[in-house]
Parts: C-alpha cells; structure tokens; sequence
C-alpha cells in the first residue's frame, strides 16, 4: 500500500471517528430522548461507508456489488446476521442466488444504512448498478424506490423477470433503531421492464372514426 493511499485512509477513519464521537456526543446532550421520540437524528457527517477494496476476490464473498455513480462496492455474503452485515452486504435467505441461473429470479441483499448502503440515500431511478460475480458482470437499471414497513416481505418473493432488490433501513439520519426500510427494485439491463417504455401511436381507422347519424338518430 503506497504512502498517499495509508494518508487517505487514515483521514477517513479519523474522520468517521470523530462523526461518531460527535454522535454519542449530541445523544448524552439529549438527556434521555429514545428511539421512537422523534427529536434526536445523527450529525450530517455520520455517514462513512468502508473505502472500496482494492480487488475484488470471491473465496468468502458470493458477489460483489459496484454502484459507480454513488462510490459504492461491497462484497455480498450470504445471509444476513450480523456476521454478515458486520463486514459486508448479505444476500436475503430464500431469495435468487447471484450469477446462476435461478427460478426465483430476485435476488436481493441487505446492507446497513451507516456503513455499506450509506450511498443509497441519493439513488435515483434510472440509475445503474452491476452485480460482480464469479461467471462476470450483470448490469441493472433503478425502476423503483420505495419507503415500506419492516414487515413488507412480498417484495422479495421470486419475480418473473431478473430482478436485484437493495433493502436498507430509514430515515438516513435517525438515531436508534429506524422504523421503516427502504427499497431499491432494480430490473436486468436489456429486460423489457429496464427499457422506457414508449406510447404506441394509433392511426385513426375505420374501427376508431364515429359512423354518420342516421335519420332516426337525428
């Protein structure tokens, strides 16, 4: 590791440790609010997702997933315990594995909202995101983004086209344990539903023009 990268890595860390000392800081100054009271929110600078890896290697890692707009790549492990978010993203149980052929089709991962899945807070639709396995590169386009209740779970049933579904917790800044999740539906680059879809023109036919009145109708 060159000495310029060691310089920018210690300025991240030194600077997510004081975000953090900042944020136990303005919770003590709080005096007691909870979770769930509504009045305390993390400080703007909370928010430090890891650096990016160097490579990205698939002996722990069933995937990688790049967002090249918001500076985000993230390994994907399987399952979603703490072990798994602690160090990554974490591919949701019963859902499409990535990069292989699977009837389930929606493959969707979990991340924290303060560390890997920080970004997502300014995803946009029309966004592109790729899934990095080990049999290559799959390219998706944002279509949706939802804000739903933790027990909306019919968003990770199986789909009938390829389909990547980022959930993270929200709001971005509140303190605590936050009570709704955030939903990023992605479809498959080159899937009809990836491709704006156009209005048909219609050209005025016989079926379309008004017959003429006749005398009993006058």
């Amino acid at each position: 590791m060159s000495s310029r990268i060691r310089i920018v890595s210690a300025r991240r860390i030194l600077g997510c440790l004081a975000a953090a000392l900042a944020a136990a800081g303005s919770a003590a100054a709080a005096a007691g609010p909870l979770p769930g009271d509504g009045a305390a929110v993390h400080p703007s600078g909370f928010h430090c997702p890891p650096a990016p890896p160097e490579r990205a290697d698939f002996e722990q890692a069933v995937a990688w997933i790049e967002f090249p707009r918001l500076g985000l790549l993230a390994p994907v492990y399987e399952g979603t315990e703490e072990t798994e978010l602690g160090r990554g993203a974490g591919l949701v149980d019963g859902t499409a594995l990535p990069g292989v052929p699977d009837r389930r089709r929606n493959c969707v991962i979990a991340a924290h909202r303060t560390t890997y899945f920080s970004p997502l807070e300014s995803v946009v639709p029309g966004d592109v995101l790729s899934l990095i396995t080990g049999g290559g590169v799959e390219d998706y386009v944002v279509d949706r983004i939802l804000v739903v209740r933790p027990d909306r779970v019919d968003l990770e049933r199986p789909s009938r086209a390829p389909r990547l579904t980022l959930v993270t917790c929200t709001p971005f800044n509140y303190l605590g344990s936050a009570p709704e999740r955030m939903v990023v539906i992605a479809s498959k680059r080159g899937s009809p539903s990836s491709s704006p879809k156009r209005a048909k023109k219609r050209t005025p036919g016989r079926a379309s023009r008004k017959a003429p009145k006749t005398a009993a109708q006058r």
